[in-house]
């Protein structure tokens, strides 16, 4: 889901997202019932752009704004590791050739 405001007049783009990756299984073992699966993973990511000429764009990035862990369990439930996911941000330009 997402949502995005632009202001063409100014050179503003805005846009945040939020996203939800379902249960998934990352090894499939050779035991019935010791697969490995990821549970529900959730994302939230915001980006800002301003044109500074019509070829010149300074964006910034932040990214996994919830702080979400990545958790592994095997089909039953057990579980197997729990992995941080820090934020991330970004700041850039961009080039139009």
């Amino acid at each position: 889901v997402g949502l995005t405001y632009r202001d063409e007049e100014n050179g503003y783009k805005c846009s945040i997202a939020y996203t939800m990756q379902g249960k998934r299984i990352i090894n499939v073992s050779d035991s019935y019932g010791k697969d490995i699966y990821e549970k529900n993973y959730h994302n939230l990511g915001v980006t800002i752009e301003k044109s500074i000429t019509k070829k010149l764009v300074i964006l910034a990035k932040a990214s996994n704004l919830l702080n979400y862990p990545i958790e592994r369990v095997t089909k039953d439930g057990y579980f197997i590791e729990k992995l941080n996911n820090y934020q991330s941000y970004f700041i850039g330009l961009k080039l139009t050739i």
